[in-house]
């Protein structure tokens, strides 16, 4: 188990393109940070027996897309928002747990695994965002309390599927209806 912080710099030439992609295989990586530059997806391979944890983030503004695949829980950007560029996260492919903060305020498209996924959007849920909790038969989407009001008008309701409970992730103040 361990905890570390990596820096992957590329020389520009190398990620000058608009589909650059870097893949990182995580095992055993109990926290840290991945500062990654010049690079539009990440592929991240969650792997090991513990719950693997870790924070994506960008120094620029290339990066729009992770991938999560894997047998090992993973969690992902719990400690900071995901970079607010990133627009989709997809763990359709991962069989662990995945628990996600995606608290920045670009429009995602998030899709969960078979495992019991937790997605924590807070106070940033808008109606253009769609939230899949994929097979899990456990999943979590937290929000804030009026994205929880907003959530449960069946226009916006439609964008949420695969989600069994919803957390609010504040105190629901008075003349609030669900």
């Amino acid at each position: 188990n361990q905890s570390v912080n990596v820096d992957i710099d590329f020389v520009d030439s190398v990620v000058s393109g608009s589909s650059d992609t870097i893949n990182l295989v995580v095992e055993s990586h109990t926290d840290g940070d991945v500062t990654i530059e010049g690079v539009e997806t990440v592929n991240i391979t969650s792997q090991g027996f513990v719950t693997n944890v870790l924070d994506i983030n960008d120094t620029g503004t290339s990066l729009t897309s992770v991938t999560v695949t894997g047998s090992a829980n993973l969690t992902l950007n719990d400690t900071t928002a995901l970079e607010a560029e990133v627009t989709t996260v997809n763990a359709s492919a991962l069989t662990g747990n995945l628990n996600l903060t995606a608290t920045n305020a670009a429009v995602m498209t998030i899709t969960g695994g078979s495992g019991d996924d937790t997605i924590v959007l807070g106070d940033t849920y808008v109606s253009t965002d769609t939230v899949n909790g994929g097979a899990g038969t456990g999943d979590v989407l937290a929000v804030g309390e009026d994205e929880l009001v907003a959530i449960t008008t069946t226009a916006l309701a439609a964008n949420v599927t695969n989600i069994e409970r919803i957390r609010v992730t504040e105190a629901l103040g008075g003349g609030d209806n669900v």
